[in-house]
């Protein structure tokens, strides 16, 4: 039995160093950490980790710059370039040159001064010069006539306006022939049409009229006794019959055109004028003559 054992290929090292006695054998994995040909796989799952890593890496690389053309892009939005903001400037110059050209022009101003009134008033509008009129009385000044004006000279904007003062001949004068003709019992309200000195009514310049008097009138009457107040002031007539009415009277001297004169009507009438004015034509309108 011990020469069986002694004569064996390894002795005793090779009978019972067997893998069924636990022995070592270049094939059992359980020494070898790994290495043997039960764990031949490793190698290739490294390699495929590797690849994993590279493909997350390129991904977060993408979203990174895409991340950064977005924002890229924002700030470009809010923020404009120099030659996205040069239509602006442009604008607002074209703007502030239509405001510079709004500006309103200058006029230079003619002087008219001793010019007849409607002489006066022609030369302006030919200038295209506005006015207003104001009348009042001149001892110097024939009626009718400009006795001044303001500005005299020098440039107005096309907005503004010259002052005219007209004059309405002599105070004196009148208040003299007014006393002439009150003492002549010219103050009658109803007076023969005929004769080159005669009123419908005479002081209807100069007094407050009542309803009753002038309702006492007949429709011509009416008609020549608000007409014989715009007359004392040289108003000529579009009415041929008017005109005519009004020539033959002495006291009459027409030299202001229908427009002229209406335009500026409450410059020519005092404050009792316009009172008669109105309450003629108060009452032609009631009995239906207008």
């Amino acid at each position: 039995m011990n020469e069986n054992y002694n004569n064996q290929p390894g002795g005793n090292y090779a009978q019972y160093n067997t893998p069924q006695n636990g022995g070592y054998s270049p094939d059992d994995n359980r020494f070898n950490g790994g290495y043997g040909r039960g764990n031949d796989n490793y190698p290739q799952n490294n390699r495929d980790s590797n690849k994993t890593v590279i493909i997350v890496v390129i991904i977060a690389l993408v979203i990174i710059l895409a991340l950064g053309g977005v924002i890229t892009f924002m700030l470009l939005s809010k923020n404009p370039s120099d030659s996205e903001k040069l239509p602006m400037t442009t604008t607002a110059a074209a703007t502030a040159a239509t405001e510079a050209k709004t500006e309103p022009a200058t006029i230079s101003v003619i002087n008219v001064e001793g010019y007849k009134s409607d002489d006066a008033y022609q030369a302006l509008n030919d200038a295209g010069i506005k006015y207003t009129v104001s009348r009042e009385y001149s001892e110097k000044v024939d009626e009718g006539y400009v006795i001044s004006q303001s500005p005299k000279s020098g440039s107005i904007k096309a907005d503004e306006k010259v002052k005219l003062y007209v004059s309405k001949g002599s105070e004196k004068a009148k208040q003299s022939s007014q006393s002439s003709q009150s003492s002549e019992n010219t103050r009658t309200i109803y007076i023969n049409n005929g004769g080159d000195s005669s009123y419908i009514i005479a002081d209807s310049n100069s007094r407050y009229l009542s309803e009753s008097e002038v309702r006492s009138l007949s429709r011509d009457q009416m008609n020549y006794a608000i007409n014989e107040i715009y007359a004392r002031h040289g108003r000529l007539f579009k009415s041929s019959s008017l005109q005519s009415y009004f020539n033959s009277k002495s006291w009459y001297h027409g030299y202001v055109e229908p427009g002229s004169f209406d335009a500026n009507v409450n410059s020519y009438l005092n404050n009792v004028e316009i009172y008669n004015v109105n309450l003629i034509d108060k009452v032609q309108k009631q009995l239906g003559y207008k």
